[in-house]
């Protein structure tokens, strides 16, 4: 179930950047561009995102569980290392 799940939201995620337009680079350049001619429309999908996860978080931070695995993962601070932030950065750099 926890396999399946994961696919499920992935393909929803997938759906969502296609319907949004984020699977076009030109689309995404546009945004990127801010010294240019900026394309401010994915800042709405953002906004979108970042409505649903506001609503939502409260409510799955008072579960004592997932729904489908045992406990939550939490990453511990002091594994956000060098390597963590240096392919964060790459990530970064390589999407831009």
């Amino acid at each position: 179930m926890k396999r399946l799940s994961a696919a499920v939201c992935g393909l929803l995620f997938g759906l969502g950047l296609a319907i949004s337009g984020m699977d076009l680079p030109s689309k995404v350049l546009g945004f990127l561009n801010v010294a240019g001619r900026w394309d401010a429309s994915l800042l709405f999908v953002l906004g979108g995102a970042v409505a649903v996860t506001a609503i939502a978080f409260p409510f799955v931070r008072r579960r004592a569980k997932p729904v489908f695995d045992t406990a939550f993962e939490r990453i511990a601070p002091e594994r956000i290392d060098v390597p963590l932030l240096g392919g964060a950065a790459l990530f970064g750099v390589g999407w831009a």
